[in-house]
């Protein structure tokens, strides 16, 4: 027969154990995520090729051993850092597509919430659109120009090692679609090519606001982004097919 004290003190025991372990679990997590801050915050400033253990480690204020242990390779760390990444913008993405779709809707009558039906008033729906373009790079330039950076960073590096390459191509193309569906709706011949060329110029326009020394002002941001959109409205020329007509 088992006596009360007896039972309370191996229920104070297992207490303690559990305690023990989430204590230590907690601490696991505060060092991986100072390891993979530090990580995002060296390749937004020094890109990555200057990443190695030893300077993540010393950045992250953890001591060496701590990036092998928890991530084993140099590549695995770096992955699980765009997985981060990754999960951080993905919330602001889905607000850029919201706002998006809010500013489609005050030129067409479409009730269809995944239309992309071209406007009628292109005009004026691509001065909106144009608005909303420079003011999300200015955004981006101001808040979170560390994670655009970073992103860039990614999207240009060379011989990225799989699976992080397509990783990083996945989320190139969720953008490329983003990018198509507003060319789309401004009646471009060819949206999906048009919508690597927005995307092409808003990834160097906003690279050159967070990056350069000599930054785009608004204005000509404005008359950039905007001759852009204008030009995804021109046919086709003659015996030229761009294809991906929508």
């Amino acid at each position: 027969m088992v006596s009360s004290s007896g039972t309370e003190q191996k229920t104070s025991d297992r207490s303690e154990r559990k305690a023990a372990s989430n204590k230590k679990a907690e601490k696991r997590e505060i060092a991986k995520g100072k390891i993979l801050n530090a990580t995002l915050n060296l390749i937004a400033e020094d890109g990555l090729s200057s990443l190695s253990h030893r300077n993540i480690a010393k950045a992250a204020g953890v001591q060496l051993a701590m990036t092998t242990y928890y991530f084993g390779t140099l590549e695995k760390l770096i992955e699980s850092a765009f997985d981060l990444h990754c999960a951080r913008v993905r919330p602001w993405r889905e607000e850029i597509v919201q706002r998006a779709d809010a500013t489609y809707r005050q030129f067409t009558a479409d009730s269809d919430p995944g239309s992309h039906t071209p406007v009628e008033d292109v005009e004026a729906f691509t001065e909106a659109l144009t608005a909303l373009i420079v003011e999300i790079i200015f955004e981006e330039a101001t808040e979170k120009a560390k994670m655009i950076s970073a992103e860039c960073q990614f999207a240009f590096a060379q011989n990225l090692p799989e699976p992080l390459r397509g990783k990083v191509r996945a989320l190139d193309e969720s953008l490329w679609d983003i990018a198509e569906i507003s060319c789309r709706r401004l009646g471009s011949s060819a949206p999906r090519v048009d919508g690597q060329l927005l995307l092409f110029t808003m990834r160097e326009l906003e690279l050159m606001s967070v990056k350069s020394h000599f930054p785009p002002d608004r204005a000509m941001m404005s008359a950039c982004i905007g001759r852009l959109l204008r030009g995804f409205q021109w046919q086709d020329a003659p015996g030229i097919s761009l294809g991906n007509r929508g």
